[in-house]
């Protein structure tokens, strides 16, 4: 989430899942904010500019292009 050379902060993809909202899963594939995780706690960027990310409570290894587009690559989501 952001550029440091802009010392701008945004949202490339992802909504991040707060225990308070019912209606939120915690876990979506898509583009932008429509995507959603569970604890994130991890990233590495390759040289395309893919954003690889550890989503920790959804056990799922998550993928966002640079158009901001999240897949998962590894492991299941399951409550």
């Amino acid at each position: 989430r952001g550029s440091m050379m802009a010392n701008e902060v945004s949202t490339l993809a992802g909504y991040h899942y707060n225990d308070d909202e019912e209606e939120s899963d915690g876990y979506e594939d898509g583009e932008g904010v429509t995507a959603r995780f569970r604890s994130p706690i991890g990233i590495m960027v390759d040289k395309a500019g893919n954003i690889f990310v550890a989503d920790d409570d959804n056990h799922c290894i998550r993928k966002i292009t640079p158009q901001g587009v999240v897949t998962t690559l590894a492991g299941t989501a399951e409550k």
